[in-house]
């Protein structure tokens, strides 16, 4: 009550430059003539898990994992929900001790519309021990691609660490933006079309289970090492399969969306005993890009690549069980991007650059190999044959390995695109 009033506010200030003669106005938002009105929106809260671990099971009723993104989520949206299924039980080793081990480790299936018998009513024996099911619902284990669409779930995760998991070649498992995928088996047959965009596909076969693996921990130190187990640890791909985790595409400069997008590309990583990568099959970790509306420049944001990670040649998980390999090194890697291109790691039983191969579990990288797919980190290891004096990297006499990066740029067209570009030396991106 003692102070004086002066006169009413006006936010802002004026700066001028006396070099340039520029004067620059600052505006201030709690001026009421810049104030405006907000109606509200949705806002997607976070989603949450559904665990099953069970030796069998019969999956005939309905999962939901829904998540909403709201018009103020379309880069960081709510936490996606989850579907994490193991076939795995517990049997007693000593008096205090519980191992994991999967009794009957079914086939699981991605596909729609496959009619089971229907499972017996749950009945339990004079013991208290529930009765098996039928050995058809234990051989075959049938889960809906929709689980990720319809369903709602953003991550699924799978572990099957005694049996086989098929992804056929008509099917496609998509999951939301920065989703994943982690499958887990014996064997992993992937030919259809995996993709998580901004997210990740994480992908092991297992050459020894883990019911295996349990005892041998549990032998400690004692333990003697196991030889391979034969037809087990092999990841195949098709000549058709598409692995992405590549940032999406996104047009805001006629009309702001209300889409979400995510332009990083995510990880991908396949590691088992052998693994089987065939000429025309696709792995994609490229970065996205994002065109701004025109009162933000109207310009295009690239997003970084991710990084694809392939190991062969031992067990995932028991690292000392050697003696897989590479069958076939024929897919294509992208890691392209506008700004930091991507991260591939390989690692071999044996790894050669240039010339023809000196042993038959020898991958052979020719030095063009890095100068494809965009990739500005490479990591490149051999693991060693037991018992043979050969080398675990090899670089044959007079290779010259003189890496490029090929960077991701507009394309011209009416719609948005990107096409691939090679910048001059000085210009492209430092390896």
């Amino acid at each position: 009550p003692n102070l004086v009033y002066s006169g009413i506010f006006t936010p802002g200030v004026t700066t001028g430059d006396l070099t340039w003669n520029v004067q620059t106005s600052f505006t201030n938002g709690v001026s009421p003539a810049l104030s405006y009105f907000d109606p509200g929106h949705v806002h997607g809260a976070n989603g949450g898990k559904l665990s099953i671990t069970a030796a069998s099971a019969a999956l005939d009723g309905t999962f939901l994992g829904r998540t909403l993104t709201g018009p103020a989520q379309r880069v960081v949206g709510p936490r996606l929900g989850e579907f994490d299924l193991r076939f795995e039980a517990q049997r007693l080793a000593t008096r205090t001790a519980y191992l994991v081990h999967s009794p009957t480790p079914p086939t699981i299936t991605f596909q729609s519309g496959v009619t089971q018998p229907a499972a017996a009513a749950f009945t339990r024996d004079g013991a208290g021990n529930p009765a098996a099911l039928s050995a058809v619902r234990l051989a075959d284990v049938f889960l809906a691609p929709e689980l990720l669409t319809t369903s709602g779930f953003g991550k699924l995760d799978i572990h099957n660490g005694e049996g086989r998991i098929i992804v056929p070649q008509n099917v496609s498992l998509t999951a939301a933006l920065h989703g994943s995928i982690s499958l887990l088996g014996a064997n992993l047959d992937l030919f259809g079309s995996l993709s998580a965009p901004g997210g990740t596909l994480t992908f092991s076969a297992l050459n020894l289970g883990p019911a295996q693996k349990a005892d041998l921990d549990a032998q400690g130190p004692l333990a003697i090492e196991p030889p391979p187990n034969a037809g087990r640890g092999i990841l195949r791909l098709s000549s058709t399969t598409r692995l992405s985790s590549a940032g999406t595409l996104m047009d805001d400069t006629t009309a702001s969306s209300l889409a979400a997008y995510v332009i990083e590309g995510g990880d991908i990583s396949l590691k088992a005993y052998s693994i089987d990568l065939p000429t025309g099959s696709v792995i994609d970790v490229s970065g996205g890009v994002h065109l701004k509306p025109v009162l933000l420049g109207n310009t295009a944001e690239f997003g970084n690549a991710g990084k694809i990670t392939l190991h062969a040649g031992q067990d995932p998980l028991v690292p000392y069980i050697t003696g897989g390999r590479f069958t076939q090194f024929g897919s294509s890697l992208l890691g392209y991007s506008g700004e930091e291109g991507g991260t591939l790691d390989v690692l071999a039983p044996l790894l050669q650059v240039g010339g023809v191969a000196q042993h038959a579990d020898s991958l052979v990288l020719q030095p063009g190999f890095f100068t494809q797919g965009g990739f500005t980190h490479f990591k490149a290891g051999g693991i060693g044959i037991a018992g043979q004096s050969v080398p675990a990297v090899f670089i044959t006499a007079g290779t010259v390995i003189e890496p490029v990066t090929d960077s991701l740029a507009l394309a011209p067209s009416a719609t948005l695109a990107t096409t691939i570009l090679r910048k001059p030396v000085g210009l492209r991106r430092p390896m």
